[in-house]
């Protein structure tokens, strides 16, 4: 009787020990599955590129703003003197290279000048 009972307690400890065995694996493997979820979820999945350029180039646009004041009394004189004055300007500008249809006039205006005394206004001009 005393050999059947060896033989069914080592059956129980080889039993057991594949168990254990069995449960280490088991633990081991999830334990690698969830490190691998854990590394997975915070490790940021992302390229990141860095670059610098540079590029030169020579300018190909001047604003230039200019104005003429003429002053005086004669309208017809005064007009004829300020165009004169701008004429002579825009074809500096041209003679720089620049071409007419690059020019423009954005403004002109004729105003009355007064002077204003104690005894009222009067026409400058």
């Amino acid at each position: 009787m005393e050999q059947k009972q060896i033989d069914f307690s080592k059956r129980v400890f080889i039993l057991t020990a594949i168990v254990v065995v069995g449960l280490i694996g088991l633990w081991t493997v999830q334990s690698i599955n969830s490190l691998m979820g854990w590394f997975s979820s915070h490790t940021p999945r992302e390229i990141s590129v860095f670059a610098e350029g540079k590029a030169t180039i020579v300018p190909d646009v001047a604003l230039i703003r200019a104005g003429v004041t003429t002053e005086g009394k004669d309208i017809e004189i005064i007009v004829n003197e300020n165009n004169t004055k701008m004429n002579a300007i825009i074809e500096m500008i041209k003679s720089l290279g620049v071409e007419a249809k690059d020019i423009q006039t954005t403004n002109y205006s004729l105003t009355q000048r007064y002077d204003y005394l104690e005894t009222g206004r009067y026409f400058r001009g």
